[in-house]
């Protein structure tokens, strides 16, 4: 494994951050200690058919910056210094089945290109990019191939609930700034229901933040909904169009934050002989009004309000 260290400089870093959920804004203290990044490269899927992820190259940046071009092992290890980190994924990055390498598996990348995350003392944190196979499942480095769907898009922030008397919250840094985010199950029942509607009921997802400004995000929002099942709708409208229904979410047990995207615009998608729907992948963006979006937490955390832009969705 290549691997090449420059002085420290602050960036955002990617990664899904397992473990138990800490809600105490703070910032984490100075680097004094090390962990350990771990970059998964293989998976077998259900099928028994072991995917490899070729081609990348990895730029960390932190307390440490770390370049990463040699993707011929299985799992790549880089120890760092305990902090806040990102990682953004380049180069020729594709997929090969391990029995047949060279040959490349159509996938697309569904995560945004560069995430966030903590690196913690003497623990091993698991970076993750979700990739969709074409026409079939879902991958993720980190690493797994199984059948599923998404919801992904850019959340634009353009409102903050009153702050508290000290003027600032978790959330209320968001203003401004765009933040994309992708939601991945493994599975879906889809069904036909009244009006026309196609209703998708997912199993467990996987939610994440990605760019540079999304690390309060990573490190708070994100774990609480971890494991969550969503459903949604698509329903015709006049015309040959369709609406999404949008997507509520609200973490259990202690209802810490809300996730919420109201109805989307009408769009133009296929319908079956029984004018309902077609499964498959669909393009949709909210109202640009404050509120089509939304995202609160408790009162240290706050409420952030926007719209959606470039959304894109899957069924399977």
């Amino acid at each position: 494994m290549r691997m090449s260290r420059m002085g420290a400089c602050v960036l955002a870093l990617v990664i899904a951050a397992c473990g138990g959920q800490t809600f105490n804004p703070e910032p984490l203290a100075p680097s004094e200690t090390q962990g350990t990044l771990q970059l998964p490269l293989t998976s077998t899927g259900p099928e028994g058919t072991i995917y490899k992820l070729v081609g990348a190259t990895f730029e960390i940046t932190g307390p440490e910056s770390v370049s990463l071009t040699d993707t011929s092992p299985d799992t790549l290890n880089v120890p760092l210094s305990v902090g806040a980190y990102s990682v953004t994924i380049g180069g020729d990055y594709h997929l090969e089945r391990t029995s047949a390498p060279g040959t490349v598996v159509p996938a697309e990348l569904i995560s945004d290109t560069t995430l966030t995350f903590d690196v913690a003392k003497d623990t091993p944190t698991q970076v993750r990019f979700l990739f969709k196979l074409v026409g079939s499942g879902s991958a993720d480095v980190g690493f797994s191939v199984e059948n599923g769907g998404f919801i992904r898009g850019t959340l634009h922030f353009t409102e903050s609930s009153v702050p508290p008397p000290n003027g600032v919250t978790v959330l209320s840094e968001l203003v401004g700034k765009d933040i994309p985010f992708t939601i991945a199950f493994s599975q879906a029942t889809v069904s036909k229901e009244a009006w026309k509607a196609l209703r998708v009921q997912t199993g467990p997802i996987t939610l994440q933040f990605g760019g540079p400004d999304s690390a309060a995000l990573t490190r708070y929002v994100a774990p609480t909904f971890a494991g969550q099942t969503l459903s949604f709708n698509l329903r015709p409208e006049a015309d040959g169009y369709v609406s999404f229904s949008g997507i509520q979410l609200q973490s259990q047990p202690d209802f810490y934050f809300h996730f919420r995207i109201e109805p989307s615009r009408r769009f133009l998608a296929p319908l079956d002989s029984e004018g309902y729907p077609l499964p498959g992948t669909f393009q949709f963006v909210t109202q640009e009004f404050p509120g089509s979006v939304r995202i609160q937490g408790p009162p240290t955390f706050g409420e952030v309000s926007g719209w959606l832009l470039n959304g894109k969705g899957s069924t399977n």
